[in-house]
């Protein structure tokens, strides 16, 4: 993000272009004049201070610390089963009327998700991303 923010520095690009790189540069308006963009040091060595570390709150008192990172490390799984839904299978927009369709329409979707993600990590152990798998 830095080295994004050093680029449309270099360019001044317009300060929505910036996007979340923007807490990396300073805007100053001259008043009538053009405004100036500079890189915002501060804010890149307090984030370089605490990049590598993660702070997970949870309410679970029961597991290990290692089982609640396993845990929260693979959340990012169950979010990639639904964008495979969304884009890979189309699921939406399910132009379709009747209750008991849409129910079944979805219930072939979440079984397809499955078919492929016990593929994918157990048949293929994980050598190929879902995209190969599709694709292929």
């Amino acid at each position: 993000m830095v080295e994004k923010a050093k680029t449309l520095t270099l360019s001044q690009t317009k300060k929505n272009d910036y996007g979340e790189t923007g807490k990396y540069v300073n805007f100053v308006d001259d008043k009538g004049k053009k405004a100036s963009v500079n890189i915002n040091q501060k804010a890149i060595d307090k984030d370089l201070r605490f990049a590598g570390y993660n702070l997970l709150v949870t309410s679970e008192v029961e597991m290990s610390d290692g089982d609640i990172y396993n845990t929260y490390y693979n959340l990012w799984r169950i979010e990639e089963s639904f964008k495979i839904m969304k884009s890979d299978l189309d699921a939406r927009p399910a132009f379709l009327q009747k209750e008991d369709i849409i129910k079944g329409h979805f219930l072939i979707c979440y079984l397809t998700v499955l078919l492929e993600r016990l593929f994918q990590f157990k048949v293929l152990q994980e050598k190929y991303s879902t995209s190969e798998i599709f694709h292929t």
